[in-house]
């Protein structure tokens, strides 16, 4: 006759097992492997894709080309507290 392991002992191996399943799938996902990337999307769609180094640069030379804009005071006057 087999002996079957108590409860607790399957219950933490299947624990054991999810947070392993949990963390492949978190690692897989963060390394863009369950879903096409932007750059595969763009490829196959015959588009043009931008890294992100390209869109960083892309933004700081349109915010040094800007002007500053002077910002209103926002609140109460001095005049206006008196």
């Amino acid at each position: 006759m087999e002996l079957c392991p108590p409860r607790c002992l399957v219950s933490a191996w299947l624990r054991t097992q999810a947070a392993r399943c949990g963390s492949v799938v978190g690692g897989k996902a963060f390394r863009g492997e369950l879903v096409p990337t932007e750059h595969a999307l763009a490829e196959r769609e015959g588009r043009e894709y931008e890294t992100a180094e390209e869109l960083l640069f892309r933004i700081r030379t349109a915010k040094t080309e800007e002007q500053p804009v002077s910002k209103k005071k926002q609140g109460r006057s001095k005049a206006e507290l008196r």
